[in-house]
This record gives structure tokens, C-alpha cells and sequence, in this order.
């Protein structure tokens, strides 16, 4: 009973934390809070994951059979980066990564 009790009280508390940091005194102009900027130098973090994978390129590409053609243009890479490495020996390609999601 005492767990149930203290558990309500801190929950409470908690909840009236979040109201009151909200609060704004009456005929007082709120003031905006700004987040400061991030320090320079460092770039920004992606804001979407990004899809990887033999999938995701055929709908990226207007010629989606130029994946399979071994003569096409450099532009569309050699296929390494669609394929999993094996972790003691990275020359060695264990898989074909067909859709993968990185963030």
C-alpha cells in the first residue's frame, strides 16, 4: 500500500513539474526560449534514416537494368556497398543486402 501510495505522490509531482515550467504569470508577455545553436565544426545529424540496398537503388535509378549490366557507367558503383562483408576477412562478401535501413 505504501509503494501504491508513493508511486501516486511522485507521479503527481511529475505532472506538476511539466504544468509549471508552462506557467505564465498573468498580463506578462511570454518569452520565447531559443535552443542555442549547435557548436560549429560539427555537422548536423541526418534528420531521416536513410535507405540502403539493391531495392532502394532500382527505384533511385532511371535505368534499373543497368544494375545487372556489367558494362554500364562507373557512376553506379561496383555493388560493394550492397553487399555484407565478413567481419575477419572484409574482402570476402557474405551477402547481398537487398534493403536495409541506417540511421
Amino acid at each position: 500500500m505504501k509503494r501504491v501510495v508513493t508511486l501516486i505522490i511522485i507521479a503527481g509531482l511529475m505532472g506538476m513539474s511539466s504544468v509549471s515550467a508552462q506557467f505564465v504569470a498573468p498580463g506578462a508577455s511570454p518569452i520565447p526560449i531559443e535552443s542555442p545553436p549547435p557548436p560549429r565544426g560539427i555537422p548536423r545529424p541526418e534528420q531521416r534514416p536513410a535507405l540502403i540496398g539493391v531495392v532502394p537503388q532500382l527505384f533511385r535509378l532511371k535505368k534499373p537494368w543497368e544494375l545487372i549490366n556489367p558494362f554500364a557507367p562507373p557512376e553506379y558503383g561496383n555493388g560493394s556497398a550492397n553487399t555484407t562483408k565478413d567481419p575477419h576477412d572484409p574482402s570476402i562478401p557474405k551477402g547481398i543486402i537487398f534493403f536495409g535501413i541506417t540511421w
